[in-house]
């Protein structure tokens, strides 16, 4: 099993190149629709991920252009909720799209804010 660093370096650097083929939208749906929900919800119980957290924000970060990372994740999260809407539409059990879009919404700000530091 690869480290936490490892998968996200791979990560971003797997986003780059599917800017490069398929353009800024996938690939930012690809490292942060997909892969950085998944990464955060890991950090809740694995703390060797939880300290990588911040390297792949920053990672992202690197890859996006600050202006377009705002409108982005509110595209994301507006796909989550619709996700969240039509799975209830369908059945009575909770939607597969809750954790992901409360994974979001943990890192949201962090991604969108226009300088990151410490405190």
């Amino acid at each position: 099993m690869h480290a936490p660093e490892e998968i996200w370096r791979e990560q971003c650097a797997a986003a780059a190149d599917i800017r490069s083929r398929f353009g800024r939208t996938a690939a930012f749906d690809y490292l942060v629709g997909e892969k950085l929900l998944t990464f955060v919800t890991a950090a809740r119980s694995r703390s060797e991920f939880a300290r990588q957290l911040p390297g792949l924000i920053a990672g992202i970060r690197e890859l996006f252009d600050p202006d377009d990372i705002s409108d982005d994740v509110e595209r994301v999260e507006r796909r989550l909720l619709e996700r969240i809407r039509d799975e209830a539409l369908e059945d009575d059990l909770p939607s597969s799209a809750g954790p992901d879009l409360e994974a979001l919404r943990q890192v949201a700000d962090f991604l969108k804010s226009s300088k990151l530091g410490t405190a």
